[in-house]
């Protein structure tokens, strides 16, 4: 509580205070964020359709100090309330974890997540995602506290990404999870540099410390790392360029037991993408993701859709191909699509994605996440849909 409740008060002191003077508001501090409203729609058939409402609101921070010193913190406040939540089981869960226990489940050591109501009909829930002081003198930065650690160069799967994996369909999210980390970065010019940074998990077993070199050669950014990946040592590589008009991304990183380095069969997790522009502003992506220790089991929906996407294993089967299109049709209008089939487990997601601006700093979008799959008789039918409805104010 006491977090929440220093995080408001430096906010709306400093607004206050700066508001006063203009030009130091624009100079020195930062004030910004979103309220979101977010309707669910989860469809089994049409005898079968749970509703349930979020309303969301992110409060970010920066200020700039003396002396090469900045502060920044985000504040992520969750209110549920609808049928699912009446269930007290969270969307997706296959092992019958509440909304509440699964709302808390921040992988860090501080302790700044709070969950203020938790009853039947509704749940109050904020989280301090970041909180952090930066240091800059030269060609060194320095940054401690809860923070994003953003190693991956792939669009939607980043092996190299050993602090923050992304997981794709997880679109109401846009800032992603940060570490409880420090980190330091030193810069060769404006295309080469050193990363290093060290991340503790709720489980001591689970901290995870790193070293990125990155450069560039022959157009092409390239990046190789090594490290301690939980109870891993990890080696990867990476590469963002270009092949003609498309463009060309890649990332893996290979994972062996650290305790058993001389016996222990590893892990690769790769991923590549391409993509192009076409003729009236249509855009295609193609990407392959390989998880070597995946199953080729099929998993039903429910599963897939309780799956927590990791370095190493970013989907739970060997073998996935994501496809996506993506056209804006006006400066206020677009429309995506995008799916991706995993091979073995036999699995089929749709994403499309309507997007409108209403007006300035207003967004509505209609999401929607169809799930394909095989059922206990082997047949491929529907196993499962939620349709999204969203409403965006940015100020």
């Amino acid at each position: 509580m006491k977090y929440f409740l220093i995080f408001i008060l430096a906010c709306t002191s400093l607004s206050s205070v700066f508001a006063q003077k203009e030009y130091k508001l624009k100079d020195n501090i930062q004030f910004n964020g979103y309220l979101k409203y977010m309707q669910t729609n989860v469809i089994q058939n049409v005898d079968t359709i749970l509703t349930d409402n979020l309303i969301h609101n992110r409060l970010n921070l920066k200020v700039k100090l003396p002396a090469g010193f900045k502060f920044g913190a985000g504040l992520r406040i969750r209110a549920f309330y609808g049928e699912v939540t009446k269930t007290g089981i969270a969307v997706g869960s296959v092992t019958g974890d509440s909304y509440a226990d699964q709302l808390k489940a921040y992988d860090g050591v501080l302790n700044l997540e709070r969950t203020w109501v938790s009853g039947n009909s509704l749940i109050v829930n904020s989280i301090m995602d970041r909180l952090w002081l930066d240091y800059s003198k030269g060609d060194w930065e320095f940054r401690i506290g809860r923070q994003r650690v953003n190693w991956g160069l792939n669009t939607v799967w980043n092996p190299n990404d050993l602090f923050n994996a992304l997981n794709y369909l997880d679109f109401d999210y846009e800032e992603r999870p940060g570490s409880d980390a420090v980190r330091a970065q030193y810069y060769f010019g404006e295309m080469s540099s050193i990363d290093v940074a060290y991340k503790w998990a709720e489980d001591p077993k689970n901290n995870v410390g790193a070293i990125k070199y990155k450069f560039n050669t022959h157009t092409y950014d390239i990046q190789v790392l090594a490290g301690k990946y939980q109870q891993d040592l990890a080696v990867g590589a990476g590469w963002a360029g270009n092949i003609k008009q498309a463009g060309f991304k890649g990332e893996g990183t290979y994972f062996i037991p650290y305790d058993s380095l001389s016996s222990a069969t590893g892990v690769l997790s790769f991923s590549t993408t391409l993509e192009y522009g076409f003729q009236k502003g249509w855009t295609g992506m193609i990407s392959y993701l390989l998880n070597s220790g995946g199953t080729d089991n099929p998993q039903t929906a429910l599963e897939l859709n309780s799956f927590t996407p990791n370095a190493k294993s970013m989907m739970p089967n060997k073998h996935t191909v994501f496809l996506n299109f993506m056209k804006p049709f006006s400066p206020v209008f677009s429309a995506n699509l995008g799916g991706y089939y995993g091979f073995g487990v036999n699995t089929l997601i749709f994403f499309p994605t309507v997007t409108y601006s209403i007006k300035t700093n207003w967004d509505i979008d209609l999401v929607g996440q169809l799930y394909w799959g095989e059922n206990l008789n082997n047949e491929f039918v529907n196993q499962g849909n939620g349709v999204f409805v969203r409403l965006k104010w940015s100020f």
